[in-house]
């Protein structure tokens, strides 16, 4: 499988439109940004684990046993949220964009995150989903605060054990691109502090 790392869009014409609605809601590094699995995750990995089947037939079962019951998590989730904060986005209401690839997604919520987010809160299970442990990546580096779900800290230590762990079990799903999320952040913890 061909790792796209770092993502790099194939539509950036329409990414930069989409920042701009952004930009013209939300002033600087407002708003809390949660990353939630969704295409993958736990619920993927018990799916797959229970429906040992052909990809597939996986696929046909990936929108209506994983997609869809995440999303529904991650809104109730974020309708708690935004009784706490003015500005939560969540990336999982947003439905596929026809012709986006996953770079585009990747790269969009990563601009998201640096240009609007104050903080990030990573849901539960984000280390088993390449899109978010890619988004954590880019929060540590944009100096973004990070909440794990309970809005405890979560810091680069930490990221860095929960995705080691992640990549020990038997399919990681795109273990590549978690092997250089996780390299990536290694480095960084690695740098002696000027």
């Amino acid at each position: 499988m061909i790792t796209d790392f770092p993502p790099t869009p194939e539509h950036p014409d329409q990414i930069s439109g989409l920042l701009e609605v952004y930009r013209s809601l939300i002033d600087d590094r407002e708003a809390w940004y949660v990353s939630t699995p969704l295409t993958t995750g736990k619920l993927f990995r018990e799916i797959s684990s229970q429906h040992p089947t052909s990809q597939s037939e996986l696929e046909a079962l990936l929108a209506e046993l994983v997609i869809e019951p995440n999303r529904r998590q991650a809104e109730q989730f974020v309708r708690k949220l935004r009784s706490k904060t003015r500005y939560v986005i969540n990336p999982a209401a947003v439905h596929d964009i026809e012709g986006w690839t996953q770079g585009d997604y990747r790269y969009f919520w990563g601009l998201v995150i640096e240009q609007f987010s104050e903080c990030v809160v990573f849901r539960d299970g984000w280390h088993l989903s390449s899109g978010c442990s890619w988004e954590f990546l880019v929060a540590i580096r944009a100096g973004v605060i990070t909440l794990d779900e309970s809005l405890a800290p979560l810091g680069v230590k930490d990221g860095v054990l929960l995705l080691r762990r992640s990549l020990t079990k038997e399919s990681a799903t795109n273990s590549e691109f978690l092997r250089r999320v996780l390299s990536s952040l290694r480095e960084m913890t690695e740098k002696p502090h000027a």
